[in-house]
């Protein structure tokens, strides 16, 4: 995604071929996955500093959020994430 370097908003739906997700472009402003596949982010989701909307529906694979930006204003739909399997809550700023 590097050549995406003025990509706003990203949504994943449905896709099920894709199980990883690169490093995401700094601009990112939305980000949308519903019923993905994957089980962790991306490492620089701290760093991604336009982030203002993170929606996570159905991705019954991720067992837990690195540090999210302290820009985020609205973290959507967290009920299905498996937080139960031991590991902790998010660390929302």
């Amino acid at each position: 995604m590097e050549c995406l370097t003025c990509l706003e908003k990203l949504i994943i739906d449905e896709c099920e071929n894709i199980l990883s997700l690169p490093l995401l472009p700094l601009s990112l402003k939305e980000l949308a996955l519903i019923s993905w596949k994957g089980s962790s982010l991306p490492e620089n989701m701290e760093r991604l500093t336009s982030l203002q909307k993170l929606t996570l529906q159905i991705c019954d694979n991720i067992l837990s959020l690195p540090t999210l930006p302290v820009s985020l204003k609205k973290l959507k739909t967290l009920e299905r994430i498996l937080f139960a399997r031991g590991h902790g809550a998010p660390n929302i700023p």
